[in-house]
């Protein structure tokens, strides 16, 4: 007010206009903040969409990863280009470069988004307050505070030195990203002592010794105490090395040794060896053989494992006054046979063939078990058995745990199986009836050894590896003898290009027993890694029946199929719950350690939010290679599998030839032959790759890429999902079998998409996905076919006016599968909706932002054909005001709305949605906030 007393005329009159329509319409918010308006103006695309949202596809090339280690290329096939080795990560040496911790280590933070999908800041949440009204039956009222809002600490310690032309560094750490080749060691989070050393003739060296069975850990208990100690009296030690020279520009040849052992610190130094001790106090008073069909999927067959006979012959310790030459041996025969409920016994041998339900309803493997009485003087168990057709064998033992020696106390414990042989093939008319040997033992060691090497010349790339891995037993007594197997697995990769033309082979092989060929398989039954069994339970890192277990599970390398900034492998437990830094296969793009399909990272898909759903599309919308054939794009598959190149058990040739006629088109033909060695299935492609891509005029793109493909493949590559569950409020891991779908067919598969950008602020984007799988009859299915069509349009607009910023969208959505010998689709749906946005900016460092998804008269739509109480008419609303603030040299982002919404189904049984939403959500940033 001016000295005088008069009331001075408002200088802005246009803002009472401004509210005017603001009440009015009660628009929502543009999807570009004022930050944007001048690279709008210059024409500029909006950082508020950044290149890793959904415009883009899956990563099709390679990928420099700035913040992971330093230097390392995750490497990944182009769509049309692809070889069958899923992953490659090349060699790490921290020699003369430093050591980056992983972003997530040093900087705890991730991407965050606003309500309507806008991206905001590289921070974190560090506290959140909701209150639904209502949400009944669910709680309506949630607070968190973030693990950030307390301090946050990763231990890593480097020590550098050089001496003439050699740079060294010794590192301590928790997580530290590390790698010698991808069949040998490939570790997300290794925890241990590691030495790197680099010469200036490119020469390098990596040194690791790690306590892998009792590490230390230190978390956010102890950054204010003391810190943590473990004392074991044994446990399993790795130890390696990788040594690689550079012989030219062009050739790099390299070597690899690992040992995992296992070490009894209450003997000596020279009885506890590369090959490892087997563990005290487990003298064995009972071993069981168990004889199992080793494809119970083929019972149709009748071909599973038979059992004629089966004896074991037992050497005894010498005694005190006799040399080891003494020792004299017995045979022995089972004391007992027990059958499952589906399996058969005959005057003349018994079968296991298929599966039988136990108890509890779950299917499980039909068996026959034997079971020997064992003398406490045996060192060693030589078992011969006569068997038949597609067997498995595996083994264990029961022994007496002493408990306390003077009172003569004791509990009686159990090892779980071990699979110790396997037939090759899948023989069902007893052609292969012979005697299969074996020794008895507990795992004790594994040793990997291996060669590698590269050739790259312009126009010439060749790179491979061949690796022997050899797994070590005892017979669990002071004097038992030892018996190991051993395996080979290696691969060839060739590929030359001209500038129109190009050709490339690879030839691969795994054996079904290298490396880990003898763990306790999970629920699926698949081989996940080397088993030690302790008689003292011991924390276990990966999945199993909880953290603290008599067997548990350590890997060379590790199922880790989202690579990208991931610090922990995918099948890490904590607290019997996956690590939070695990990430499970999905869109990651923008590389920060959470799915953005989930981008604010509740229990709804973003393709389910309100406003959200406008850029996210369901999964069956994006393309990529199959080339497993499960119906599930590769780059999405959490198989649960070791981060092996190629599949275990399996050997192949590839060649695939690519011609380039014109700029923008490239068609690639391809073969390829892959067999299992002790499985028997196959998967036989020839397959036609065309990818056409042109713009016009600068403002329309297109881009058509199609695959057909004559599949013959019976293996069985099944896949876990992590899907949102409303009702559970988060992830839940979904195990999917492969339907084989694609036994004997032609598929013709393919995308196309098209973006149109008129003008700088108009924007309209469409996509066109199909695959059309014609089933042809073989025997193990009959002629039919599979069809799979989806397309998504969407167009948005923005115009700004004085400090407002409006823009409409729209986008219409249309799914649909179907199968010839159904009479039903089994999906088919179609959504469209509108939105309205306005944001207005009040102060520098605020604004308001309102939206509306669903338009009086124009609502939010749903129909669902194959289950129409789906169907309804959706409206949702929300008013939000967000500032951007620094405080302490941090950058916070702060959002305080309300959100409404009405969901009105057009079946009057099911009950209509009607709440509101008050939030609250505060973003402690270390980068720049987008306002």
């Amino acid at each position: 007010m001016p000295r005088d007393g008069t009331l001075r005329t408002e200088r802005h009159p246009w803002r009472r206009e401004v509210l005017g329509w603001v009440a009015a319409g009660l628009l929502a918010g543009t999807s570009y903040g004022w930050a944007d308006d001048a690279e709008l103006e210059a024409g500029q695309a909006s950082s508020r969409y950044p290149e890793y949202t959904f415009d883009d596809e899956l990563p099709t090339e390679t990928v420099v990863v700035p913040g992971a280690s330093s230097g390392v290329f995750y490497e990944r096939h182009q769509f049309g280009q692809g070889l069958l080795g899923r992953w490659r990560t090349d060699y790490l040496n921290y020699g003369w470069r430093d050591y980056e911790n992983y972003r997530l280590n040093t900087t705890p933070y991730s991407r965050n988004y606003d309500v309507f999908g806008n991206y905001i800041a590289e921070g974190y949440e560090i506290y959140s307050l909701e209150e639904w009204r209502t949400r009944a039956p669910l709680v309506g009222s949630l607070q968190t505070k973030g693990r950030f809002f307390e301090n946050w600490l990763r231990h890593l310690v480097i020590a550098d030195d050089a001496y003439g032309e050699w740079s060294t560094r010794l590192m301590v750490g928790d997580h530290i990203r590390t790698t010698f080749t991808p069949l040998t060691l490939d570790m997300a989070s290794f925890n241990g002592i590691r030495f790197d050393a680099i010469s200036a003739r490119d020469q390098q060296l990596t040194l690791l010794v790690s306590r892998v069975s009792d590490p230390i850990r230190l978390s956010g208990a102890y950054l204010t105490g003391r810190g943590a100690s473990s004392n074991v009296s044994d446990g399993v030690y790795l130890v390696g090395g990788h040594w690689e020279s550079n012989l030219s520009d062009a050739v790099v040849l390299g070597a690899s040794y690992v040992n995992l052992y296992r070490f009894d610190s209450q003997r000596g130094f020279r009885a506890n060896s590369r090959k490892g001790l087997a563990p005290q106090n487990t003298v064995p008073q009972q071993v069981i053989v168990r004889f199992e069909d080793d494809s119970p999927d083929d019972d149709d067959d009748g071909g599973g494992a038979v059992v004629y006979d089966l004896s074991a012959r037992v050497t005894l310790a010498a005694s005190a006054s006799d040399s080891a030459e003494g020792r004299s041996g017995v045979e022995m025969a089972p004391s007992a046979a027990t059958l499952s409920t589906g399996s058969l016994q005959t005057a003349r041998y018994a079968e296991a063939t298929g599966f039988y339900r136990d108890d509890s309803g779950t299917e499980r493997s039909n068996y026959v078990d034997y079971t020997f009485d064992v003398p406490e003087d045996a060192v060693r168990i030589v078992f011969s058995a006569l068997v038949a057709n597609d067997y498995k064998i595996s083994i264990r033992q029961s022994h007496r745990y002493i408990t306390d020696a003077v009172r003569g106390s004791y509990e009686n414990r159990e090892t779980e199986f071990t699979v110790i042989r396997r037939a090759e093939g899948n023989v069902t008319d007893l052609s292969n009836r012979g005697v299969v040997t074996f020794e008895y033992g507990l795992a004790t060691g594994v040793e990997v050894l291996g060669v590698n090497g590269r050739i790259k010349v312009p126009g010439f790339d060749g790179h491979g590896e061949l690796v022997r891995s050899i797994n070590h037993y005892q017979y669990p007594t002071l004097l038992g003898t030892r018996s190991r197997f051993d395996d080979v697995a290696g691969y060839l990769v060739l590929r030359r290009e001209w500038s129109r033309f190009s050709v490339g082979g690879e030839v691969f092989t795994i054996g079904p027993r290298f490396t880990s060929y003898n763990p306790h398989p999970d629920d699926a039954n698949r081989p996940l890694g080397e088993v030690f069994y302790f008689n003292e339970s011991r924390e276990t890192l990966y999945r199993n029946a909880g953290t603290v277990t008599n067997n548990p599970l350590f890997a060379l390398v590790d199922d880790n199929d989202n690579m990208l900034y991931n610090e922990t492998p995918d099948n890490w437990l904590v607290l019997g719950l996956p690590a939070e830094g695990s990430i499970f296969p999905c869109f990651d793009l923008d590389k920060d350690g959470h799915p953005d399909t989930n981008r604010n990272r509740n229990q709804y898909a973003d393709s389910e939010e309100p406003f959200l759903m406008y850029w996210a599309d369901p999964e069956d919308l994006y393309f990529g290679d199959d080339l497993n054939n499960n119906a599930l794009t590769d780059a999405w598959e959490d198989d649960e599998l070791p981060n092996y190149p190629y599949y275990k058990d399996e050997r192949g040739l590839h060649l695939l030839v690519g011609f380039n006629p014109v700029p923008g088109v490239t068609f690639t033909a391809g073969r390829y032959r892959v067999r299992q060695t002790a499985a028997a299935g196959h998967n036989r492609v020839s397959y036609g790759h065309l990818d056409v891509g042109r713009t016009f005029a600068g403002k329309l793109r297109c881009r058509w890429r199609h695959e057909t493909k004559d599949v013959e493949d019976d293996i069985s590559n099944d896949y876990y999902r992590y899907l949102l569950r409303e009702t559970v409020g988060g992830y839940t891991r979904t195990y999917f079998a492969d339907a084989l779908d694609y036994r004997n067919s032609l598929v013709n598969r393919g995308l196309v998409e098209a973006r149109y950008q008129p003008f700088g602020r108009w924007l309209i984007e469409g996509r066109f996905r199909y695959e059309l799988n014609q089933q042809r009859e073989d025997g193990t299915q009959d002629d039919d076919r599979i069809d799979y069509l989806g397309g998504v349009l969407r167009s948005e607009y923005s115009w700004r006016w004085r400090a407002l910023t409006f823009t409409p969208k729209a986008k219409i959505l249309f799914r649909a599968r179907s199968r010839d010998s159904q009479s039903a689709p089994t999906l088919k749906a179609l959504q469209a909706f509108p939105i309205l946005r306005v944001d207005w900016r009040l102060t520098r460092h605020s604004q308001l932002r309102l939206g509306l998804q669903g338009l009086p008269g124009l609502a939010d739509q749903r129909q669902d054909w194959v289950d129409p109480t789906n169907d309804s008419e959706q409206s949702t609303w929300t008013f939000m005001w967000f500032s951007e603030n620094e405080y302490e040299g941090y950058r916070i982002g702060t959002e305080i709305g309300l959100m409404r919404q009405r969901i009105d189904y057009d079946v009057p049984a099911r009950k209509d949605v009607d709440y509101d939403r008050f939030f609250v959500r505060v973003n402690s940033a270390v980068g720049s906030v987008v306002r």
